[in-house]
Formats: C-alpha cells, structure tokens, sequence
C-alpha cells in the first residue's frame, strides 16, 4: 500500500517529498504537545488560541477530603483565562473510542467542583520555580510586551477563579488520528454543551522526510465546523441582562439597589455566564474575597448555590491558610443571617444562607446593610504579620 505523502517546495520550487509517519509512542505526542502547545492554535480559527501549559499530569480529586484520583495529561490556560483539559492518545488506542470520552467527562465534573484559581496558581508556580517567572509566562499569554503588573496578575486568576466557577472550560482530545467514532461523539457534545463547555478534538498528523518534520492539525467540533452550533466566545451576564432574569419589577429593583450599593462600598461585581458576584479587594488575602452570589430564581451559580446567597467560602478547602481576622470576619458577617426567617442554610455550605428573590425587596435594607458593613471592614483588614 502506497504510504500518504505531502510535499515541501524549496526556495528554488523543487519538490521534496514528506511521508506520513506514526509518532514513536504515545509520550512522544505528550511531549510534543506540552512543549509545543502552539500547535493546538487553530481549536478557535476566528481568534487563535495563545497557550500556556500550567502543568503536565494535573490531579483532579473526587472528593473534599480526598487526595488525587486522577491526572488530566496537559492543563493549559488560554488568554481569556478558560481552563484547557487536554488528553493524549494514539488513534491505535483502543481507549481512544468511548472510555476516554466517559474518562474526561469525570475530569471535568470534579476539576470543576474541586479546583480553585488557588489550586491552579500553585501548580503554576511550582512549575515555574516561583512567582516572577510565573508571571512572566502569563505575560507572554497575554502577548503583553512590559512587565504585567501585581494588579494585572490577581485579576487573570480572578478571571481563571470565574471560568472555574462558571464551569467555562474547553476539553480537548488529541490524537495522531481521531476515528470517526470519538469524532462524531466530540461534534454531538460540543453542540449540546457549548458554548460554556466546549469539546473538541484535534488530529496532529506527522509527516517525516529528509530530515524535515511536518504537523498537519485538523480540528473536530470547532466553530468552523458547519455542524458546531457553538461559539468560542461564551454569553456573560451584565446588568442589563441580568436583571430581565429576575420574576418581577420589584425583585429587580432591590437586585439592582443590591448590587449599586455594594458597588459605593468597594465592591467588585463578578458578572458570570449565570449569576454575578460581589467581591472585594482584601488586604488580608491574596485574591478577592467574595460576600455574595446573585442569581436568578432556581439556577445555580457556580459555587454551587442558588437565588440570592450571604456568606463565605472562606474556610473550605483553601491550600493556604487565611489570616485568623478573616475567618473571624466573615464568621460574624454570617451569623447575621442565622436568626431571619426568610434566610436558609445553603445546601452547598453550612457558612452561607441563600434568600428567595421574591423575599429579597421585604428585607433589602437589611441585607444591603450587612453587606456594605463587611466590605468596608474586608477593605481594611491588614495583612498577617
């Protein structure tokens, strides 16, 4: 059988011969890929992709309390910040057709629900040898030419942290050859899932001759696809989408009052694909520390609360331990709630209360009052020592 070839033209227009030629083993395409992630730039064709691999082998738990089950083999950011799960294959994988597809699945499910910004920034770091390099490399991300700023630095993990939230993540299967089964398998979820979850293959022919090495990239599923209904850019909320979301005029109005009152107390307003959260710079962390989480009646936000919700995160699951003054803060800050009949425990927290929308405009004053307390009292908090 006569091997598939391509051809290279030299300077003069002489043709050499390239010949389609299996990768060495399956590390070998790993290898490829996490050195040269470029390559994967054409997923997005409208808005190529700027890779950067945070690390390769990232463990993914199943539990809260659990160490790692797994390992994702490449985890890469883009320069919006999206969350890349990258799994490598050999076409000849017999695990390549429907087992890795239910495998990436579980990835994503629990990177989703167990990852921070934290987790990730870490990782990042200790790859990199330290903080410096690390922001260089998002730098370099960020085709941003200075030197990024501290500032610049905790708001891309804050975008990170929402992507996270929100569930906005980009699973990517590569392969020397996608078979036509995983192909249509990936085309049927990326229409389903996306835009917020966009699934995606991409086959990274290799081609060999006289010392020349040729990668011919073919995506599946992508937005040049004419059966993708997906679109690489995801819906975010603003104020004025948001706030037709809720049931009523007077729902919206103490929404609104909320969120522009938070707003005069130092709050940033975290707008997602679902909810928006209020946030604020704490001198006592190293990223923003949220108060609150706003969405629409019965939708779930992606902390994993619903409606209206108070309180913190703040003592869960955090790889670095907060100064005792925050906790401590937030404690009070939640406590608050605990007598109001028209406040319930969260069911994805024992430390926040969600409020209906429909009760919120009887109890604005209140709820607003609390919450402007403890972003002022958050603002100023100092340092540990």
């Amino acid at each position: 059988m006569t091997q598939e070839r391509i051809w290279r033209l030299d300077e003069d227009g002489d043709p050499t011969p390239l010949t389609a030629a299996d990768y060495d083993d399956e590390a070998d395409l790993q290898k490829l890929i996490a050195d040269h992630p470029e390559v994967l730039e054409r997923v997005t064709p409208d808005e190529p992709r700027r890779w950067l691999l945070v690390s390769r082998e990232m463990g993914i738990p199943d539990s809260e309390e659990s160490g790692d089950r797994w390992a994702v083999d490449h985890l890469l950011l883009d320069q919006d910040a999206r969350p890349t799960l990258v799994e490598v294959k050999r076409g000849d994988n017999s695990e390549i057709r429907r087992r890795v597809v239910g495998q990436m699945l579980d990835y994503a499910a629990h990177a989703t629900r167990y990852w921070t910004a934290d987790t990730v920034r870490e990782r990042l770091e200790a790859e990199a040898e330290g903080e410096d390099s690390a922001r260089q490399r998002i730098a370099k991300l960020l085709d941003d030419e200075g030197e990024l700023t501290a500032d610049a630095y905790e708001e891309f993990w804050e975008r990170v942290d929402r992507n996270l939230s929100d569930e906005n993540v980009r699973l990517l299967f590569a392969a020397d050859r996608i078979p036509s089964d995983l192909g249509h398998i990936v085309e049927f979820l990326n229409r389903h899932m996306g835009p917020r979850v966009e699934v995606l293959a991409v086959e990274l022919r290799q081609f060999r001759g006289q010392g020349a090495r040729t990668l011919v990239p073919r995506v599946i599923g992508g937005s040049d696809d004419p059966r993708s209904r997906t679109s690489s850019t995801r819906r975010v909320l603003t104020m004025e989408t948001f706030l037709p979301e809720l049931p009523d005029a007077e729902v919206r109005e103490a929404a609104r009052a909320l969120l522009e009152r938070s707003e005069r107390a130092g709050a940033t307003l975290g707008w997602g694909g679902a909810s928006v959260s209020i946030r604020v710079r704490c001198p006592a962390w190293h990223q923003l520390v949220s108060v609150a989480w706003l969405s629409p009646e019965g939708k779930r936000t992606g902390m994993g609360t619903r409606n209206f919700s108070f309180g913190s995160f703040m003592f869960e699951d955090y790889d670095r331990s907060p100064p005792p003054s925050l906790p401590e803060t937030m404690l009070r800050y939640v406590q608050q709630f605990e007598p109001d009949l028209w406040a319930r425990h969260s069911p994805a927290s024992d430390t926040v209360w969600e409020v209906a929308p429909r009760d919120v405009p009887a109890h604005v004053d209140t709820i607003a009052g609390r919450v402007e307390a403890v972003l002022r009292e958050l603002a100023v908090l100092p340092p540990a020592e």
